[in-house]
């Protein structure tokens, strides 16, 4: 049987994470974790805790850091994020979204754990995942 997954797609800075986040005001069964910027700094949001976590390094900080482009991200906080993603596809939301699928989980690094994870276990997901991608 086909499993049905969702590609949220579209060009940088058009609303993909405001239009998650209003959905989720009309759906409390979604669970993953989204990517807002907040006060011009990339964040890590865990939905159903209500947690965010800032994923970008602020400069001159002496921090594990994953670079991509002009980017220096919180290997940490990918780290946790990667977890909460797990943990919440074996709760099995009725959509577990994952924002964003982009360079470093292409290279193995960012959240490729948990993007890995729910893919090859989607079989033994009743819920859908959503993927965002730029």
């Amino acid at each position: 049987m086909m499993k049905n997954i969702i590609i949220y797609t579209g060009p940088v800075k058009t609303g993909k994470t405001t239009s998650l986040f209003r959905l989720l005001q009309k759906m409390n069964d979604a669970d993953g974790v989204l990517q807002p910027v907040v006060d011009d700094t990339r964040c890590l949001y865990l939905i159903k805790q209500r947690k965010m976590l800032r994923l970008e390094s602020k400069p001159g900080q002496a921090e594990d850091i994953q670079k991509i482009g002009k980017y220096s991200f919180l290997r940490q906080s990918f780290a946790d994020a990667d977890k909460y993603v797990c943990e919440a596809r074996n709760k099995q939301p009725a959509l577990l979204i994952f924002d964003e699928v982009g360079p470093l989980e292409l290279s193995g690094n960012g959240m490729h754990s948990s993007l890995t994870y729910v893919i090859e276990n989607l079989g033994r997901f009743t819920g859908i995942p959503l993927f965002v991608v730029r």
